[in-house]
């Protein structure tokens, strides 16, 4: 509670708890990847993009950020798509990326970022996957740079 004297204007938080803050950032968990992946599939597979995260409260929100470099695709009128699942569930509306649609040998950067609100104090897998437009190739990472994947729990 809030004291005067001494303690005037400060949180004592007591022994064994801890404060989490509306909107400030519980914990964060990132990854990075060099690994080529490329697929013909019309059906989602997985990058190598997983984090499993335990959230600490039930009412936090985890934003999501995933960044694609070197996305290709070689055919014209074919997208590369993408979406991020929670424990084995498509969340948010992300499997779609017109990149160039018409354009042939097209290379961009993809980046998404969605917050969610899994209302869980257990551990979530969550993890990218991606997935051909027509079963034309595309492919992620194409020249080996660094693809990023951060999870930050915010406190709500």
């Amino acid at each position: 509670g809030l004291t005067s004297g001494a303690n005037a204007n400060k949180i004592i938080v007591p022994s064994g708890q801890t404060l989490y803050a509306p909107g400030h950032i519980v914990q964060v968990l990132s990854m990075r990847t060099d690994n080529s992946r490329s697929t013909t599939s019309t059906s989602l597979s997985d990058t190598d993009m997983t984090l499993t995260i335990t959230p600490k409260s039930a009412s936090s929100k985890i934003m999501i950020i995933a960044n694609f470099y070197e996305v290709y695709k070689q055919g014209g009128n074919t997208s590369p798509m993408f979406a991020i699942n929670r424990g084995g569930t498509i969340i948010g509306d992300h499997q779609g990326s017109t990149q160039a649609y018409t354009d042939v040998n097209e290379y961009e950067n993809v980046h998404i970022v969605y917050v969610d609100e899994p209302s869980t104090t257990s551990a979530t897998v969550y993890k990218m996957q991606f997935k051909s437009s027509n079963g034309n190739t595309v492919v992620i990472n194409g020249d080996n740079t660094q693809n990023h994947f951060i999870l930050m729990e915010i406190a709500a």
